[in-house]
């Protein structure tokens, strides 16, 4: 029964003469279907899930198994950190977690100030020493200070850095703070004490409590009848470059100082302070305290000790040279360890014994330390991170986003596929086909040198490549 204006339609097919082509199709399908699923997985099967991070270049590895450049060219989910601004006056350690740094001033090379650091996890470079400041001091402190010590010192030390952030290069200046008796408030220092891995560091903490101890006892001293209430020395290495040569860091020249004493007696209307009216170390060990010239017995201690804590935080900056630095050259460092039972046998230490188990069992060895070898490690600031990172979703959402976005793709794939192959390959094939036909039936007929010539056009074959014409069918062709 005849229904108007309903119409059917449908796809008229024949056998494809190449047998290799249902094998290309069958297993291109396969390798397109997995491919498409493993973007899909990329694409769409994560979340990006903030989290907290203290080492953000491992996190920002951390990408989906694309790997970074396909990724992002792609646009799946990766690992990323953001900076972490660092305001003026926040308390920062080092991954080498030695000593404890204040951010006291960053800014531009051009002499832009800025209050604040925009920090990613740069090493520092170029560090140099500003100055190291000792504070002398002795009652003016807490009463669990001066149960440890009557004579206690403080270390304060300024340093210049530079480092890569997304500004560019900035400069960043970076203070420390450090003694031995503190009374519970500083902030802690040196939280693990590895000989092996961190040899330098390990063995700088004890170069400073030794050099601390000396110090202190040489104060304690030389200040018996000077009677010094409280003092100041500042210590500026006179190059901005350190020495590098054994030589020049054993120098006493290697400083210039500056001091200031205040005595036991004095009021705020007369504080009758003594000043250093010379820079050279030297010329002060060797005054007899007359003038401006006080106190000639502590100046070694205070150039030892300074230089300990120098290469100290030049070593927990991870900076390299191209100096010598004591806390990486074995011969440096033996030669600066070397008094060290001298200082704990010091008549001030003998009722202060808890001295001994911070300056160590002995001096530096070089041939009993050869397995725990002494070196400076890259070193950047120790802060915490937010980061983003993809998360897998749940798996039946994960099976759904994958099955949806597979749909698309592969329909997409087929038709273009599909095109192809109308357009290009099924074309060209069917005239050959027909082409062989003519070949093949001869005599040939009007109507078939027309149908052959149309054919030979549109595959783009010569005619005289079907007509053949040879003695043995002269008359069949006419």
């Amino acid at each position: 029964m005849h229904l108007p204006g309903a119409k059917f339609s449908f796809n008229l097919t024949r056998e494809y003469r190449y047998k290799w082509f249902p094998w290309v199709a069958i297993i291109g399908g396969i390798v397109a279907t997995v491919l498409v699923s493993l973007l899909s997985y990329g694409t769409s099967g994560y979340n990006l899930t903030q989290v907290a991070s203290q080492n953000p270049n491992v996190t920002e590895q951390e990408n989906s198994f694309l790997g970074s450049h396909l990724g992002n060219l792609l646009g799946v989910s990766q690992s990323f950190c953001t900076p972490t601004v660092l305001p003026l006056g926040s308390l920062l350690y080092t991954n080498n977690t030695a000593l404890a740094y204040t951010l006291t001033a960053t800014g531009h090379d051009n002499g832009t100030a800025l209050g604040s650091l925009s920090y990613q996890n740069s090493p520092l470079q170029n560090c140099t020493i500003k100055n190291v400041q000792i504070d002398l001091l002795s009652l003016d402190r807490s009463a669990l200070q001066l149960s440890r010590s009557q004579q206690g010192a403080r270390l304060r030390t300024g340093v210049n850095c530079k480092t890569l952030t997304p500004q560019g290069i900035m400069n960043v200046n970076l203070s420390t703070e450090y003694q031995l008796a503190e009374d519970g408030t500083d902030p802690r220092t040196f939280f693990e004490e590895n000989r092996t891995s961190k040899a330098s560091v390990y063995w700088g903490e004890r170069l400073i409590n030794m050099y601390w101890a000396n110090m202190v006892s040489s104060m304690y001293e030389s200040n018996r009848e000077s009677q010094y209430e409280k003092g100041a020395i500042i210590l500026h290495p006179r190059k901005t470059r350190l020495p590098t040569d054994a030589a020049g860091v054993k120098s006493l020249d290697f400083f210039s100082a500056w001091c200031s004493f205040v005595p036991s007696n004095a009021t705020i209307y007369n504080l009758g302070q003594q000043y250093c009216d010379t820079s050279s170390i030297l010329e002060l060990m060797a005054s007899n305290e007359t003038g401006n010239r006080p106190l000639p017995g502590i100046w070694n201690a205070a150039d030892s000790l300074a230089k300990a804590m120098s290469y100290t935080v030049l070593t927990d900056l991870g900076q390299k040279g191209p100096y010598i630095n004591i806390l990486t050259d074995p011969d440096l460092l033996e030669h600066f360890t070397k008094n060290v039972t001298t200082i704990k046998n010091q008549k001030y230490w003998d009722q202060h014994s808890w001295i001994g188990g911070y300056l160590g069992s002995g001096p530096y060895e070089p041939a009993r330390e050869t397995h725990r070898p002494l070196g400076a490690h890259p070193s950047s600031l120790q802060v915490t991170y937010i980061c983003q990172v993809p998360q897998r979703k749940p798996i039946g959402a994960l099976i759904v986003a994958i099955l949806v976005t597979d749909l698309v793709l592969l329909q997409t794939i087929w038709k273009i596929f599909k095109f192809v192959v109308d357009e290009y390959v099924v074309p060209r094939d069917f005239n050959m086909d027909e082409l062989y036909f003519y070949k093949q039936q001869k005599p040939f007929t009007t109507m078939g040198i027309a149908r052959a010539n149309t054919v030979a056009s549109a595959s783009g074959e010569p005619l005289a490549s079907i007509f053949q014409v040879t003695a043995r069918y002269p008359k069949e062709i006419c």
